[in-house]
């Protein structure tokens, strides 16, 4: 069973919480605040939803795995993420990179032995051609 946002608050900051309602709920405060909880509970109660909440959009099973993984950033298609390490905690939320190429495909397992075979085959052929070009120059 994968860990929850509520099984350990300290896995998503005040200041990722406060981010990812001002950069992806594109909600904004101008009024100052004196600390992070206060800043993050004011945004949230802004967007109408809890703090909880926002910490669970935020902590998905993904980041749960790029946290555990150690990895530094993270992103899905709704935002990505700076991690903290070795804590593994997120502490801020930014608008996802655009990316300029097609998406990467998860190819199911047929696919994947389809596209095997064909890349094994198309070599062996190469190598057929390059033996065949050998004999000819000799």
């Amino acid at each position: 069973m994968h860990q929850t946002a509520e099984d350990d608050r300290q896995k998503v900051s005040y200041h990722a919480v406060a981010r990812y309602v001002q950069r992806i709920l594109l909600i904004d405060l101008t009024q100052e605040f004196t600390t992070e909880k206060a800043k993050a509970q004011a945004f949230a109660e802004a967007a109408g939803i809890t703090v909880a909440d926002i910490r669970s959009l935020i902590w998905t099973k993904g980041m749960a795995a790029a946290s555990a993984l150690g990895l530094e950033t993270f992103g899905n298609r709704d935002f990505s993420a700076r991690i903290a390490q070795p804590e593994g905690v997120v502490v801020t939320v930014y608008l996802p990179r655009p990316r300029p190429f097609g998406r990467l495909r998860i190819l199911s397992e047929t696919e994947l032995k389809h596209r095997t075979s064909r890349i094994a085959r198309r070599e062996k052929a190469r190598l057929a051609t390059r033996q065949s070009l050998e004999e000819v120059e000799q």
